[in-house]
């Protein structure tokens, strides 16, 4: 049974077949995010595997929110594949254009021993790729709703309320203050209504 069939104009449709196989590549992928890994499941070479992941991911009507969460995934996915390239890789420390390296010294004579350098790598690059995936992922679980939400309460409470409220704690600290004979026994309302 043929994977691609025609239509009646010649053109290459996909038939239930490559339909299955190309879900099946959007599984893979969305197990492994790398289509590398899709192409040597499947068996095909790299071109292969994204072309049946991108079928897949467009094959379906969705709504705008999911279609949304789809795109933004498959650029987070192919954003951190060049950045686990880039982690992977090595890379040489420069200055000034120039690389770095260190080279021998024989201890008695204190003289450079020849063909000893060796050049140093700089492992900036590595972690800053690691810390991008790290921000991919982050972005990746944001879209993907698995942070918990965070609870968040306002409550606005009118001024006179408020009032009440300290009015009523100054009430209960005076009559605390005078049960311990703390303070003197003046009463604020006193004082206020004294003065001229």
């Amino acid at each position: 049974m043929a994977i691609r069939g025609r239509n009646g104009r010649g053109e290459f449709v996909r038939t239930l077949i490559q339909v299955d196989i190309d879900r099946e590549a959007a599984t893979l992928y969305q197990r492994f995010s790398s289509y590398r890994e899709v192409a040597e499941a499947m068996n095909c070479d790299l071109q292969t595997a994204y072309e049946r992941v991108q079928r897949a991911l467009h094959s379906e009507p969705l709504d705008d929110s999911e279609t949304a969460k789809r795109v933004a995934l498959a650029r987070l996915n192919a954003q951190a594949v060049i950045a686990q390239r880039i982690a992977e890789q090595a890379f040489l420390a420069h200055s000034n254009g120039r690389v770095v390296g260190l080279s021998e010294t024989n201890a008695e004579t204190g003289e450079q021993i020849p063909n000893s350098w060796h050049p140093l790598t700089d492992v900036g690059p590595n972690l800053a790729a690691l810390d991008r995936l790290r921000q991919i992922e982050d972005q990746r679980n944001r879209i993907l709703g698995i942070y918990a939400p965070t609870a968040a309460r306002v409550e606005i409470v009118p001024t006179d309320v408020i009032e009440a409220l300290i009015a009523q704690n100054e009430a209960l600290i005076r009559a605390a203050e005078r049960e311990l004979g703390i303070a003197p026994v003046i009463d604020v309302e006193e004082i206020k209504d004294d003065s001229p």
